[in-house]
């Protein structure tokens, strides 16, 4: 068989794979129950598409693209969790897509290519989190993108518009997570490098990384027009927030960040591409040492991107598991050198090792998905999202459009299609207010649009909510037991239970003074106050 021949077969199995990837994607989408931050992340997009601005309208802890990217596909597709998600699904084959295109080309053998592609398509991390509106599978995808360009870039580098594509798609990837623009230092040093190294000899470096920085500039003039906007405001938004947020002791946060190293590493499927990440990397080296390749480069910025990478998601305190599914497509890549030599060493016993590995690591994706579901929280029944969109339907038949309601889970308004109530736009500001009082004077809170537990009771008070949901995130609702029943009293003081749906209490304003509160509702509370670790009456 031709050697273009073997590279269509190649691109035919890898197309294959990416499309079961894309399929169970949107399998995930439609059946995974809902992460709380989802909640915050599509209220923002909807509160952006109608025109509101992050950071000065509603709080926003994250860079700003997020709410204006979701926001648009929603306005053309309609608003609702999967329809979120379904962008998420693309955006995340896309980047499968590209991936496969690119180890079909630096392959030698097909069945490394499909086998590598296997790695990134059935991972259990990258299922679980690309199936929703979170800034997981949008700014991975871009990173995935990038590196894409930018090998290409390396075996072809007189096609300088590739870098310039690749800039954009960094630049994009920080305008979602501002982390990630942390890698921009590590593309323009794997340019230089490249460009001593590279056949392509080091005189045109210079307008190299200038066409990457172009690119990546003009993208992030978006974040740049929200740091003009409001110097204050997008600096306590995307750091000051996140400096403040943890109660943790360094020692409490090292711990921390050790038990989820710990849980990474208790991933047979990470384990297993962890294995052959540093493997890639051990034979990228001996490469190298011999005679350098312009195909070698793209290996090298995996290698270099999964170390950077290592080093930035255990910065920010909390450390999160989830943050690591962005080694996943790098530790793909960084496998392929590893899979080549244990098929071509020929033996029967390095084939068998090698179709277990990956029969073992595909059967075992989806529990890990699953896996990586409870650990969150998010396995609850009140999580569901048929649960969720009951509530959401029984709430818009109490309210009209225009009006605001008060629920501490921001999922819920947006299941009603109703705006969220002022400062409770976002559950992280909420959950974190009392810590970040000690930061910010009032002003400044109300400034950074955080509410507080006095807004709350002083709305409750008045009656000003017209419809009042206690579900998900209720716990939220207070800072401490004592707290939670102040607010809880003033629940049962100015609001009637209207109906229980999907595990949350809808309330509406009562009528007189009276005081009456149903069996069911009693319940209810009690329930939830053990819940939350509280069992007084």
């Amino acid at each position: 068989m031709g050697r273009g021949a073997k590279r269509d077969l190649t691109l035919a199995l890898a197309g294959l794979l990416v499309a079961g990837h894309a399929g169970l994607l949107a399998w995930i989408a439609w059946t995974r129950n809902i992460d709380s931050d989802e909640g915050t992340y599509l209220m923002a997009s909807r509160l952006a598409a109608a025109g509101y601005s992050v950071y000065t309208d509603f709080f926003y802890a994250q860079m700003p693209l997020l709410p204006y990217l979701y926001g648009t596909w929603m306005n053309v597709v309609g608003f609702g969790f999967v329809r979120g998600r379904l962008l998420s699904v693309l955006l995340a084959g896309l980047a499968a897509a590209a991936l496969a295109w690119h180890l079909s080309q630096r392959s030698e053998d097909r069945r490394a290519a499909g086998i590598c592609v296997a790695l990134y398509a059935f991972n259990g991390m990258a299922l679980s989190w690309f199936a929703t509106v979170k800034t997981l599978a949008a700014p991975i995808s871009f990173l995935t993108l990038w590196f894409v360009f930018s090998a290409a870039w390396a075996r072809r580098p007189e096609k300088r518009w590739l870098l310039a594509c690749a800039g954009i798609c960094l630049g994009l990837a920080g305008s979602l997570k501002l982390f990630y623009l942390g890698l921009c230092p590590v593309a323009l040093g794997w340019i230089a490098a490249h460009g001593r190294l590279g056949t392509g000899g080091g005189g045109r470096t210079a307008r190299d990384g200038l066409a990457f920085a172009l690119g990546c500039g003009v993208v992030t003039l978006f974040p740049l027009y929200f740091l003009v906007k409001d110097p204050q405001a997008f600096l306590f938004n995307n750091l000051g927030y996140h400096l403040v947020r943890s109660s943790d002791t360094w020692l409490g946060s090292l711990l921390q960040k050790g038990q989820v190293l710990h849980q990474l590493l208790s991933s047979l499927q990470m384990a297993l591409l962890l294995i052959g990440g540093i493997g890639g990397m051990a034979t990228l080296l001996v490469s190298a040492r011999r005679r350098w390749r312009d195909a070698d480069a793209g290996d090298a910025l995996a290698a270099v991107t999964v170390v950077a990478l290592g080093v930035i998601f255990v910065l920010p305190a909390p450390t999160l598991k989830q943050y690591y599914v962005g080694l996943v497509p790098f530790l793909a890549v960084l496998s392929r050198p590893v899979v080549e030599l244990m098929l071509r060493e020929g033996s029967l016993g390095s084939r068998a090792l090698v179709a277990g590995g990956i029969a073992l690591y595909s059967v075992v994706g989806i529990p890990d998905a699953l896996v990586e579901v409870r650990t969150v929280g998010s396995h609850a029944g009140q999580w569901e999202r048929a649960r969720i969109v009951a509530v959401g339907r029984v709430v818009a038949g109490l309210t009209k459009p225009g009006d605001k309601v008060l629920t501490w889970w921001p999922g819920y308004a947006f299941a009603a299609d109703r705006d969220p109530w002022p400062g409770l736009e976002s559950e992280w500001g909420f959950v974190t207010s009392r810590k970040i009082s000690t930061y910010l004077s009032e002003a400044s809170r109300r400034r950074y649009r955080i509410g507080g537990p006095e807004d709350i009771r002083r709305a409750l008070e008045r009656r000003e909510a017209p419809v009042v949901v206690v579900g998900a995130r209720a716990c939220y609702m207070a800072g401490g037991e004592e707290e939670f029943m102040r607010v809880r009293d003033l629940i049962i003081e100015n609001y009637s239970v209207r109906d229980v749906v999907g595990g949350a209490m809808i309330l509406v304003p009562r009528s007189g003074d009276a005081r009456a509160e149903s069996a069911t509702a009693t319940a209810r509370w009690r329930s939830l106050a053990v819940s939350c670790g509280w069992s007084r009456d």
